[in-house]
C-alpha cells in the first residue's frame, strides 16, 4: 500500500480542541475514493518547541495515498505550554479522530498514530496510556526516556528542558511522567520504533533500552533499526526507506482493525 496509488482529498484547518481557549487545528487528508479506511493521527517533530503541521504534510499525504484517513495536527508548543500540554493535545486529537472518522470514510475503531522526532516521543507516550482509543503507534526517531539527558544529544537538551519546564534535579517525577519507558505495561497499545543507526539527535541507546525493558515486561514494542540512516525519514525512493515504509504498513495492517483496503 505504500506506492501512493490513490488520489487524495484534503479538508483544511479543522478545529479539534480548544484547551485554555486556544484553538488547535488539523488538516484531514483521505483517499478520494469511497470506502472504509483505517485512520492515523500525524504528529510533527520540532523538539516540542517549534514546527507545525505543514512540516509533516508530505508524510501525511503519503499515508493517505496509501489508503488511510490522516489527521495532520498542530499542538501547543513549549516553552509557553510545557508538558503535559502537548501530550494532552495529541490525546484529544486521537479522541477527535475516533469520534469523527465516520464523517470522512474512516473507521473510528481503527485509529493509529505516527510521529517523528519529538512527535515520535508523543505518540509513544500516548501508546502507553490506557485511557485513549489509540490502537497502535509508530515512532520514527523519538526519544523514549527523558530522564537520560532529555532523551536527546547534548546540543538538543535545551529543547527538552523547555518542554519539561524544569530540570531533572528539581522534579525527577516530571521527567519520569514524560518518559514512555516509565509507563510500559503488557496492556499498552502496540508500538513500532523506527530509528536510524546514525541518528545524531536522539541516541540509538534510547530505542534499544526501550526494547529491552519492553521485552522484560511482555509489552508490545517492536524496533526497526535502519543501518546508516540519520534522524529523519529519507527520500521515498531510497531502497532503505522503501523497506521501512513497507514494515510500517505491515505493522498498521496487523494492528488496525478495519475494513480491508487495497
Amino acid at each position: 500500500m505504500m506506492n501512493e496509488r490513490m488520489r487524495t482529498v484534503k479538508y483544511k484547518k479543522i478545529i479539534y480542541a480548544r484547551p485554555e481557549n486556544v484553538p488547535l487545528y488539523l488538516d484531514l487528508i483521505r483517499p478520494e475514493a469511497a470506502g472504509c479506511f483505517p485512520c492515523i493521527v500525524m504528529v510533527h517533530g520540532g523538539g516540542w518547541c517549534i514546527g507545525d503541521r505543514a512540516g509533516a504534510e508530505a508524510l501525511a499525504v503519503r499515508l493517505a495515498a496509501a489508503g488511510y484517513v490522516v489527521a495532520n495536527i498542530d499542538y501547543r508548543l513549549a516553552p509557553f505550554y510545557p508538558f503535559p500540554a502537548a501530550r494532552d493535545d495529541v490525546r484529544a486529537a486521537v479522541e477527535w479522530m475516533s469520534d469523527h472518522a465516520g464523517e470522512y470514510d474512516g473507521d473510528g475503531a481503527a485509529v493509529g498514530a505516527f510521529g517523528s522526532s519529538s512527535g515520535g516521543h508523543l505518540v509513544a507516550l500516548l501508546a502507553t496510556m490506557s485511557d485513549t482509543p489509540l490502537a497502535c503507534a509508530v515512532s520514527w526517531g523519538g526519544p523514549m526516556d527523558l530522564r537520560d539527558g532529555g532523551g536527546v544529544c547534548r546540543k538538543m537538551q535545551g529543547f527538552a528542558l523547555a518542554f519539561l519546564g524544569t530540570c531533572i534535579h528539581d522534579d525527577p517525577d516530571r521527567y519520569a511522567d514524560a518518559s514512555p519507558r516509565c509507563h510500559l505495561t503488557a496492556n499498552m497499545a502496540p508500538l513500532l520504533m523506527v530509528h536510524g543507526t546514525e541518528d545524531d539527535l536522539v541516541p540509538l541507546a534510547q530505542p534499544r533500552r526501550m526494547l529491552q525493558a519492553a521485552e522484560a515486561l511482555g509489552a508490545s514494542v517492536e524496533a526497526l533499526f535502519l543501518d546508516g540512516a540519520g534522524h529523519n525519514p529519507g527520500s521515498p525512493r531510497d531502497p532503505l526507506m522503501i523497506m521501512a515504509w513497507q514494515r510500517i504498513n505491515d505493522f498498521y495492517t496487523r494492528h488496525l482493525r478495519s475494513c480491508a483496503v487495497g
